[in-house]
């Protein structure tokens, strides 16, 4: 059981302030009961939604999203980086992949339309070896939710640098951020051989083709974000 700003902060409905302004409204249901400030959930089994709807297509794992952190330095100089492991997260739509440049060895087809899932590994630097850290954390991890189900994804590539730009707009405290997103293809699975049809139901995870998307954003010396 988790608090509930916390597991609506997580599925991207924004950050715990906001999401603590949706609960003040009576908008936010467990149950079918309208939610209280200082309830917990466990999205595993509690049905929780917002307006009366659960979010239309992004979803993030229960577990996972590992706390990482590494300190070092010399004498009474110190860098502090931190980073989450393991963040599982997947859109059902609202993610495309089309239009790139062809260079006669690409598999993957064109599509408007796709499942986007990976898993986030992220790391990032602060500009000062003293801060609020968990807080910090805590809001680095509710911006990424946020950002990749707030937009329509072109590519990978596209989404990174959006997520990035966002958590370094939103916390001055951190210079850099580093991204490595493996792309993980759902493809429709072909029932014709079954004599069905599979109107975007059933998928698999592809293998093959395999894709790692790495990047980089940070700031330059007129602070702003590259």
């Amino acid at each position: 059981m988790e608090r509930l700003q916390k597991t609506l902060a997580r599925a991207g409905y924004g950050s715990r302030r906001g999401v603590e302004e949706l609960i003040r409204a009576g908008r936010v249901q467990i149950g079918g009961r309208t939610a209280e400030l200082g309830d917990r959930a466990d999205p595993r089994r509690d049905q929780i939604t917002v307006d009366g709807k659960p979010h239309e297509h992004a979803f993030t794992k229960a577990a996972g999203a590992e706390h990482v952190a590494t300190v070092s330095g010399s004498g009474d100089e110190r860098n502090v980086s931190a980073g989450i492991d393991d963040f599982q997260v997947l859109k059902t739509t609202n993610s495309g992949w089309e239009h790139f440049l062809e260079g006669g060895y690409r598999t993957l087809k064109d599509a408007s339309d796709r499942i986007l899932a990976t898993t986030v590994t992220v790391t990032w630097d602060y500009g000062q070896p003293a801060a609020d850290f968990p807080r910090l954390w805590q809001g680095v991890r509710e911006q990424i939710a946020t950002t990749f189900t707030d937009h329509y994804s072109p590519s990978v590539q596209h989404t990174i640098f959006l997520m990035g730009k966002a958590v370094l707009g939103r916390f001055p405290e951190i210079e850099r951020i580093r991204f490595s997103l493996p792309n993980k293809h759902h493809v429709l699975y072909d029932l014709s051989p079954f004599g069905l049809e599979n109107d975007k139901e059933i998928y698999w995870v592809a293998v093959e083709p395999y894709g790692l998307i790495e990047a980089t954003i940070h700031r330059d010396r007129v602070d702003e974000v590259r």
